[in-house]
């Protein structure tokens, strides 16, 4: 009787042997897949942050219980908008003898975040993860995502990104009409200009940016006197003045600018609002768009204290 081998069985002898092994390419793809994977399959549950913008997107992001530590700007007003939130953390100077003992299973760093720290964690083999700097609204989307992903809360990332989109959605103007022109003006006649987390918070309420349009790369230099002869149709100022007793603030209490502001409105952003790429930004944002239904009128009342 005569025994057929059924069909897809495996060949014997020599045959079997060599459909057995893989060609070189194919274990080639395999270790750069591998190498691809995340190797951090668990969520960490000790996360230390020593960077002022990641302590922020840790404490919108992480629970509360597996943040070991965050920065010690993490609790200036000035620098934080959470900073009253941030009595419930540890603060550090992120120096290696502050980090090391809270043995992290993750710690996030800005990209100029005390060298010497990251390069000792990155030696001893810990778990250190870089937020790169952005200064517009989808690389602020990128950054939520990312940091949700090293923290394994992705589903919070995804909603704190529809919050954001939600918010910005709210306060879109009207595609037609005209655009108001605005000014971020800080002391020492510095100006926000194009392509800075101000200029994108700007164009997100509806205004053109003065400063880009006098040619202003990033933060430049802007006389008052061109803010005089061609004041926009609000001026945004960094701070208020009570903030500021050096003389790099006389800019800001000069009398020709406040004959200005007799007639042009102001509003004072909190400079935490524009120090880091966050979400957070949609509140600057929102307090702009408010500040379109002051343009127009013949008399506004400044701003400054």
């Amino acid at each position: 009787m005569t025994r057929h081998r059924p069909t897809g069985a495996r060949p014997s002898g020599s045959a079997s042997k060599r459909s057995g092994r893989w060609p070189p390419w194919v274990w080639a793809l395999l270790a750069v897949a591998v190498e691809a994977c995340p190797v951090h399959a668990a969520p960490p549950e000790r996360v230390v942050s020593i960077n002022v913008c990641a302590d922020q997107l840790v404490q919108l992001l992480a629970r509360s219980e597996d943040v070991q530590a965050l920065s010690f700007l993490a609790g200036d007003p000035q620098m934080s908008v959470l900073a009253g939130q941030s009595s419930a953390y540890r603060l550090i100077r992120g120096q290696a003898e502050e980090v090391l003992p809270l043995d992290a299973d993750l710690v996030i760093a800005g990209v100029y975040s005390t060298p010497a720290t990251v390069a000792l964690l990155r030696r001893l083999g810990q778990r250190i993860e870089i937020l790169p700097m952005t200064s517009d609204l989808d690389g602020i989307r990128a950054n939520v995502r990312r940091v949700a992903g090293w923290l394994r809360r992705e589903a919070s990332g995804r909603a704190l990104i529809a919050d954001l989109d939600a918010r910005l959605l709210a306060v879109r103007p009207a595609t037609h009409g005209h655009e108001p022109t605005a000014l971020v003006y800080y002391v020492n006649s510095l100006a926000a200009g194009r392509g800075t987390l101000a200029d994108a918070v700007l164009r997100a309420a509806g205004y053109r940016n003065l400063a880009a349009e006098e040619g202003i790369d990033g933060e430049g230099y802007l006389p008052l006197e061109r803010l005089v002869a061609n004041p926009p149709d609000l001026i945004v100022l960094g701070n208020g003045l009570q903030h500021y007793r050096s003389i790099t603030a006389d800019n800001l209490r000069h009398p020709a600018l406040r004959r200005v502001m007799q007639r042009v409105p102001s509003v004072v952003l909190p400079q935490a609002l524009l120090m880091c790429d966050t979400p957070l930004v949609v509140e600057a944002v929102e307090l702009l768009a408010a500040a379109r239904s002051r343009i127009g009128r013949s008399t506004v009342s400044s701003t400054l204290p």
